[in-house]
């Protein structure tokens, strides 16, 4: 008679590691990491399916987050630009004196000429008035970040509403041209302390403004970028940095024409532009057919074509079809994806194709789209062996700081073991927009780092 695990391994096979074999370090690291597993959730059963920012802190400063920490994790893939600065370089930045904000309407502005608008007052000028300038930055930080009682309705689109205006409060403290250099500084070492060296932006051209409000133009930001990338590759040289240019799918054709024409623009300037992707709520934004035509037309004036790297699928209605036309149009990898998982037909296309998700936790989680991460549909695409990999998306405004803590909650909401953990790793940088001739480097490198990962964790659990 057949064991019970050999029954459930028939009926649900992993298709996902099954090329993972681990050596006897791994082994033992294995076991450790199943132990800090089993102990955080007999410490609290509810880490993971309680409400994300109750739960935020104790994961933060658990042993499971301290392990994975130190995990390499080659590459993040899906990171929005304008959302993946640390909440604490936010507020710094508005001490300085040329930033303003609009207590009704809820804007910050930056500018160094006098700035007469109505309402808006310079922002240590209202530490003055505060109770103490810590309370005032108490303040601000709630109104960026996306609280507890802004996603509490659990309906997504009141969420997104509430997501969504996040960029408009911060867009020109963001885009500022000075801040927008040192924010990038200050993502890229956050990232690198993690263990990440491969990063991947959402980027959309045109938003970096100079003193006077006006864009700085596309030449302009792609310098400011590779100056940025140059100088800490000096310290980090394994460090690579890609941008996928985005439109924004509420502003219609004519903005998705314009960064169409964008990125061709900023590839004459930087190899670092790598394609096009068109963001923003899904259910009540313009489909992705909608924009073929122009995508089409694009492809067939470029000499060297043009790659997409398409949000698709960050839906849970079963009439969204993103998902189908994101493969027709040959995209590179699926950003979110787990729509995938309603589109049965489509599943072997996607593996036939080697088309990788881009999963995101977090995010998911805390904009109602996923309400129990361990109910999430890229589990079950994982385990029918669909490439995943894992990315925090928009972690400025959830109040953490890179990736470690999506992969805390793919750790122990899917259960995942050591073999899976390295998988992810492995994927992030076998489907990264970086040359195939720099993969064998990133590969090699890794090998390295999951070494003394192993080291840490044998010697310190």
């Amino acid at each position: 008679m057949k064991k019970r695990a050999e029954m459930i391994a028939e009926v649900t096979p992993n298709e996902f590691d099954k090329d993972i074999i681990l050596n006897k370090t791994e082994q033992v690291v294995a076991l450790k990491l199943e132990k800090l597993k089993t102990e955080i959730l007999h410490e609290d059963p509810e880490c993971i399916t309680g409400e994300f920012y109750d739960k935020k802190e104790f994961l933060l400063k658990s042993k499971v987050y301290e392990a994975l920490h130190e995990m390499p994790k080659p590459a993040v893939h899906h990171l929005h630009l304008t959302a993946a600065t640390p909440i604490r370089y936010l507020i710094k930045a508005t001490y300085r004196d040329y930033v303003y904000y609009n207590q009704n309407l809820n804007i910050l502005k930056v500018t160094k000429n006098k700035l007469e608008e109505e309402g808006f007052v310079k922002c240590n000028l209202l530490r003055q008035y505060w109770k103490s300038p810590a309370d005032f930055d108490k303040y601000l930080e709630a109104k960026i970040l996306l609280g507890p009682n802004q996603i509490d309705s659990k309906e997504t689109h009141k969420i997104w509403m509430n997501f969504q205006y996040k960029f408009t409060l911060t867009m020109q403290l963001m885009n500022y041209y000075e801040f927008f250099e040192y924010f990038l500084s200050k993502i890229l070492i956050t990232f690198l302390e993690q263990h990440v060296v491969i990063i991947e932006f959402r980027h959309i051209f045109g938003c970096v403004i100079d003193d006077e409000g006006n864009p700085i133009g596309v030449k302009k930001e792609c310098e400011m970028i590779e100056r940025v990338v140059k100088t800490l590759q000096m310290q980090y040289p394994l460090l690579q940095v890609t941008l996928i240019n985005c439109c924004l799918k509420f502003l219609g054709k004519p903005h998705c024409q314009a960064m169409l024409d964008a990125t061709f623009e900023a590839q004459t300037y930087t190899d670092m532009v790598v394609g096009f992707d068109m963001v923003c709520e899904e259910d009540e934004c313009m489909a992705i057919s909608e924009c073929v035509p122009l995508i089409l037309e694009a492809r067939e004036k470029s000499p060297n074509g043009l790659n997409l790297w398409l949000h698709a699928g960050e839906s849970l209605e079963r009439t969204n079809n993103n998902v189908v036309d994101a493969v027709l149009l040959g995209t590179k990898r699926i950003g979110h994806g787990y729509n995938l998982i309603q589109h049965p037909e489509l599943i072997e296309t996607v593996k036939a194709r080697d088309i990788c998700l881009e999963c995101c936790p977090c995010s998911n989680k805390v904009l109602g789209q996923v309400l129990d991460v361990r109910c999430h549909p890229v589990r079950t695409l994982m385990q029918m062996g669909v490439p995943v990999s894992i990315s925090p998306d928009d972690p400025s405004f959830y109040g953490y700081d890179g990736v470690t803590l999506d992969f805390v909650y793919a750790f122990l909401a899917w259960d995942l073991s050591l073999g899976e953990l390295k998988k992810l790793s492995l994927n992030s940088i076998k489907y990264s927009s970086i040359p195939d001739t720099d993969k064998p480097r990133q590969y090699a490198a890794f090998e390295e780092r999951w070494k003394r990962f192993l080291n840490f964790v044998r010697g310190r659990y």
